[in-house]
């Protein structure tokens, strides 16, 4: 789950990887482990994919667009992402704060994809260029402008969100967290979905194609035992080793922000003893990106129910939320994060499927 090549930076394109090897040949990872991962591995990861891109090409779409939630909402913006990224949650965020907010004119759709299967939107947005995500999209400018990099795109929507005396001190927290959370956080959690016994894999599919097209959906299944798996966890890293530096790693986070919580007194991770900055996007940052671990309610569509994880997984996220840290997270969702009626985070999308038949036939006549 993550992001790029080039410093500064940001674990946001959830298929992005790669190893580190010593002298010895011993495999090092994934804390901090975020490069992006080019279209050419992605398509290595089995010969499928190739048939894969063509069906989901010709059987879904990518260019529907939400009715306006009022006639304020002028400016439409288009964000690609993987559903189950924490780093496409930090910027889905954001753009809900814009949508609800009366004095702005933007308003977003989000098509969503399963991992790997984002690539068939992205690389060809970028002529190539990238493949990661979330990948905000400008499409009524003419110019075919677009924004990757959750850092980058957040204080470009928001940047009331970064109080101008302390915005270099946020913006580094901002990308020492999404090197040292990003990483870790996806190298856990597919340790733990993509068992040898693949009793969870019925988990990470559900939670993984969760509003994406129903091709995609279906793909992903199929596929997921066929190949993708032993791609993923070789790709990302995933293995006993690498599982337990990313629980060190993810420990030393949590107590460096529960430090900094109880020590400046504040409700806010910037809050000192004598001034009060209140949400920044310092504290949006963490709670995005520890979402997937310490699972706030809000977000039960992206995170899942208890039961359908192991229990080791489990006991290991209610650790993690017991920390000071852990409870900031949950905080910064109760009072802070835009809701559904219902009080819950969903993805707003349009109906992405369309008429097979139809869309067959346009194939085979070259339209």
């Amino acid at each position: 789950m993550t992001e790029e090549t080039e410093p500064p930076t940001d674990a946001d394109n959830n298929a992005e990887t790669s190893t580190t090897t010593t002298a010895v040949g011993e495999v090092e990872g994934p804390p901090m482990d975020h490069r992006q991962m080019s279209w050419s591995s992605i398509q290595g990861f089995s010969n499928p994919l190739a048939v894969a891109r063509v069906l989901v090409n010709n059987f879904s779409t990518v260019d529907g667009q939400r009715a306006p939630p009022s006639p304020a909402k002028t400016v439409h913006l288009h964000l690609a992402t993987i559903g189950v990224s924490p780093f496409c949650e930090k910027v889905r965020w954001a753009l809900d704060l814009l949508e609800g907010d009366e004095t702005s004119d933007v308003y977003y759709t989000e098509d969503a994809h399963p991992a790997a299967f984002h690539a068939f939107r992205t690389v060809p947005v970028t002529n190539g260029e990238s493949s990661r995500t979330p990948l905000l999209i400008y499409p009524n400018d003419g110019n075919g402008n677009y924004k990757n990099q959750s850092h980058v795109i957040l204080p470009e929507l928001l940047p009331s969100l970064y109080p101008e005396e302390i915005a270099d001190e946020i913006k580094k927290f901002e990308l020492d967290m999404g090197e040292r959370v990003g990483a870790t956080m996806r190298c856990i959690a597919y340790y733990y979905l993509l068992d040898k016994d693949k009793k969870y894999y019925s988990t990470l599919v559900k939670i993984g194609t969760r509003n994406t097209s129903a091709i995609e959906s279906l793909l992903f299944e199929k596929m997921l035992d066929k190949g993708v798996d032993k791609a993923l966890k070789k790709g990302l890293v995933v293995n006993e080793q690498t599982r337990g530096k990313s629980v060190q790693e993810i420990n030393k986070c949590l107590e460096e922000v529960s430090q900094r919580l109880e020590q400046n007194g504040g409700e806010y991770i910037f809050d000192t003893p004598d001034k009060k900055y209140g949400f920044t996007a310092a504290d949006l940052t963490w709670a995005a990106l520890t979402s997937p671990m310490l699972r706030p309610p809000e977000m039960i569509d992206f995170t899942g129910l208890e039961e359908d994880f192991p229990n080791e997984f489990v006991e290991l996220a209610r650790q993690f939320q017991q920390t000071k840290a852990g409870q900031h997270c949950w905080n910064m969702y109760k009072k802070h994060r835009p809701l559904q009626d219902d009080g819950l985070v969903h993805i707003k999308t349009a109906n992405r499927d369309t008429n097979p038949m139809r869309r067959a036939w346009n194939y085979m006549a070259g339209k």
